[in-house]
């Protein structure tokens, strides 16, 4: 991360739960502090919140009010990016206590829910970076595609390999 943003992160915040897995990580390696983005009323303090609307419902976020600040250089870290509504919500939440974005990290997209797409299309956020490990562009699209009519959604472990064979994977 250090190598692609300018200037540097001064702080990795997570989304609640697997950012919190990948972010500490990155914050050690970086020598910077990591901040929580987590559920409304699980975290002590004064809280900023933001309300937001998911694939499949609403929710709202909340983050220590003053564990970010004006001027602070922001990378947020989180495990999927779907249709973009959480990822967005923490864009909003650190934007609203003075402090820039730089990056969006997650380990995995799914594409096809645009959430990527939502992100850049706010003009607050069309420069920030992104980045996943898991995208169409990793894993082709034989395997992201829906297999032919008819072929199982699952396979017992011993005809794995055959059907694997048999749809070319």
């Amino acid at each position: 991360i250090q190598r692609r943003v300018h200037g540097g992160p001064t702080h990795i915040v997570g989304f609640e739960a697997r950012g919190f897995l990948f972010g500490p990580c990155l914050a050690l390696e970086l020598g910077i502090p990591f901040v929580m983005i987590r559920k409304a009323n699980k975290l002590p303090g004064v809280m900023v919140s933001r309300k937001y609307i998911t694939e499949y419902s609403s929710d709202e976020t909340q983050m220590r009010l003053g564990s970010v600040y004006p001027g602070a250089r922001v990378v947020l870290v989180d495990d999927l990016v779907a249709t973009g509504g959480t990822a967005l919500s923490g864009f909003e939440l650190v934007t609203a206590m003075g402090a820039t974005v730089l990056e969006f990290a997650a380990i995995v997209d799914l594409p096809s829910l645009n959430g990527i797409k939502k992100i850049h299309e706010d003009p607050r956020f069309k420069e920030v970076s992104t980045f996943t490990l898991v995208s169409n562009d990793t894993i082709g699209p034989t395997q992201r595609a829906d297999p032919p009519a008819g072929t199982p959604k699952s396979v017992d472990m011993p005809g794995a390999q055959e059907l694997a064979k048999k749809l070319g994977l």
